[in-house]
């Protein structure tokens, strides 16, 4: 027993228990692929009994480590993937010739959980386990293990994503290509998570602002009606179900109507017009398109059927999809900081997926329930075709829709071996399998068809009534308690919320007036540098304390804005899908050019395009501001006064 390796277990089981549990596998085994060498009594290397071959330089194993980072042209480093740990090597000649800092974050994924044991039976780890932005991933792993992690991982270290062009890589050499499979996968796992992740942020600021501009004109509706808060824990242990328009939602929601007094329904908006047609009232229904198309999915929805539903719209959908929907709104905040920022408390702002049925989960783990049974929930194309259920607005067929979306996906199928889907979609499904890995209780897909879901238990839905719905005759008392939860808003609290809004737009146009300058501010410094003001005084060189202090100045006007409270509260939504690519592409620039200067010089050219652009968003955003407070005093004279 080797005492290094019950020291560097120690550290890394509190973290990864999993990880341990592997390595004391392999302790345990008389079967491993390779052995420790130590020539003349040297540096270890590791010897691979299958090619025979060493892993490093036999005659200088740290000393040709160094000279393969020394090939790698990096010089940020805020985002390094190590691939292949080895006995660490590598990471060593990294960290010492390299430059990296507090925001650097290293993602290691060593292939063969064998090469561990050995490391940490030769070295001492302990230093590299504990640095506080560190991420192990061990073994086999598939694409959707690699793309949830990740994308977790990008979650919780929201900084992570702005490194996303300006990535390190560092590799074993030998390692890499022995496991080339494995390291294949993650690379595949890998881009579908940064995929996934630019497509949340969005790739069109007008369609941010859309939401903006939405909640805006919402916000009679908001302070009018309660919050999602006057619903939380209200059915603790009760099962709820979910309603999606999935194209096999027809084989089995005729079942819905005899539990519907024994579950949660919270259907989708698309939803609305089937379970209308089969007569089975849902307690919520769910909706967060900004678009007037989704406003038209409540057309010829009879009053009298939705008359005890609840409306748990996010204010973003656009004023006619309230109007057009006579089921009374309960709001619910999604993470959009701009709820945050008009400071109109009706609940948490909820981690709320890209799609109704995201919403819909959302809301029934909120509302206390430990089980939700999903119906309609496939995620792909049906084998004859089918988009949709049949009988919902837009039809069962609805390719349009999908043109822009890669047609040529394929994923695993509940009942079939695979399934054609769009990229959009299987976002979709990656996040839904993202809520169901966290929620703490249990998850049931109730599908019959689509895509497999991770983290969900496959049941036919009468299995699943049967199982888990109790027959307890409740009596309508989802539709009391939802009904009899809400506290009707006074008017003294809707003043109190208008003025607020007043006061939070007034402070809107100041703001954004300060950012232009900030941006304004860039482009003179860069107008500066190209008029040759930087140049010494008879010479062609340039004067690098200038240009540091250039560098600096414009830096901090470019990414140090993000520290600013109001930046995230009042701009960030609207402009982050077009600002996000550009501060990958400013650290892509720090990472990737050699010259100081050069490195300088590019960003500073870079930030002063980017932000004229900027300037030109924020203007709109401005106007917005402007006109929405002359249009809160028009029709709210005295609140806009107060």
């Amino acid at each position: 027993m080797s005492a290094l390796l019950e020291k560097n277990l120690k550290v890394l089981a509190t973290r990864y228990s999993d990880i341990v549990s592997q390595i004391r596998e392999i302790e345990a085994s008389e079967t491993r692929r390779y052995t420790v060498v130590k020539r003349g009594g040297r540096e270890a290397n590791l010897f691979d009994k299958i090619t025979n071959e060493f892993v490093y330089d036999p005659d200088r194993p740290k000393g040709s480590a160094l000279d393969d980072v020394r090939q790698s042209k990096t010089y940020l480093n805020r985002l390094v993937y190590m691939f292949g740990l080895g006995l660490g090597y590598h990471m060593d000649a990294f960290l010492k010739s390299k430059h990296t800092d507090s925001a650097t974050f290293f993602i290691v994924y060593e292939a063969d959980v064998e090469i561990l044991f050995h490391a940490f039976s030769e070295r001492d780890f302990t230093g590299l386990l504990t640095h506080p932005r560190l991420e192990m991933i061990v073994g086999k792993v598939d694409e959707n293990h690699i793309s949830r992690t990740i994308m977790n991982l990008f979650s919780e270290k929201s900084d992570l994503k702005y490194y996303i062009k300006a990535q390190s890589f560092l590799e074993t050499p030998y390692l890499f290509n022995a496991y080339k499979d494995r390291y294949s996968k993650f690379f595949s796992g890998m881009r579908i998570a940064y995929s996934n992740m630019l497509n949340h942020y969005g790739n069109d600021p007008e369609d941010s602002l859309i939401g903006i501009v939405n909640t805006i004109k919402n916000i009679d509706i908001i302070v009018k009606n309660p919050g999602i808060d006057s619903l939380e824990g209200k059915f603790a242990g009760r099962v709820g179900v979910v309603v999606s328009t999935g194209p096999s939602l027809k084989k089995n929601i005729h079942l819905l109507k005899s539990i519907q007094d024994e579950v949660v329904i919270v259907s989708v908006d698309a939803s609305v017009r089937i379970l209308q047609e089969y007569g089975i009232k849902p307690h919520a229904v769910t909706s967060l398109e900004r678009v007037m198309e989704t406003a038209r999915l409540f057309d010829d929805i009879d009053p009298t059927f939705v008359e005890d539903t609840v409306f748990t719209a996010c204010p973003v959908v656009r004023p006619e999809t309230y109007a057009n929907f006579s089921a009374k709104p309960v709001i619910v905040y999604r993470e959009f900081a701009t709820f945050k920022w008009l400071g109109i408390e009706r609940g948490p702002l909820m981690e709320i997926g890209p799609s109704s049925s995201n919403m819909a989960f959302c809301i029934l783990e909120y509302m206390g329930c430990d089980k939700i049974i999903l119906i309609g929930q496939d995620f792909a194309y049906a084998p004859d075709g089918k988009t949709h259920a049949e009988g919902t607005t837009y039809g069962s067929q609805q390719d349009k829709q999908f043109a822009h979306a890669y047609l040529d996906l394929e994923v695993e199928g509940n009942y079939v071996p695979t399934l054609r889907t769009t990229q959009v979609w299987d976002m979709f499904r990656r996040y839904m399998e993202k809520d169901a890995l966290r929620f703490e209780g249990r998850v049931i897909n109730a599908t019959e068809g689509g895509a497999k879901i991770e983290g969900t238990e496959l049941l036919a839905l009468s299995d699943a009534i049967e199982r888990y719905v109790a027959h307890e005759g409740y009596a309508n008392d989802v539709t009391s308690i939802i009904k009899n939860s809400a506290t009707p808003i006074s008017q003294r609290d809707m003043d109190n919320d208008l003025a607020m809004v007043k006061k939070r737009l007034k402070e809107g146009v100041s703001y954004c007036q300060h950012v232009m300058d900030k941006y304004r501010e860039v482009i003179s410094i860069n107008d500066e540098i190209e008029a040759g003001k930087l140049n010494l005084a008879g010479g062609n060189s340039i004067d690098t304390i200038k240009l540091t202090k250039a560098f600096n100045d414009v830096q901090s006007s470019m990414v140090g804005m993000f520290a600013e409270d109001k930046y995230y509260l009042i701009i960030m939504h609207y402009v982050q899908p077009y600002l996000v690519n550009i501060v990958m592409d400013l650290f892509n620039i720090q990472n990737s050019v050699e010259n100081a200067q050069e490195r300088m010089l590019r960003y500073i050219k870079l930030s002063a395009v980017a932000s004229v652009t900027m300037i030109q968003l924020i203007e709109k955003l401005e106007d917005l501001f402007v006109a929405s407070l002359e249009s809160l005093a028009d029709t709210h004279m005295e609140a806009a006064e107060a």
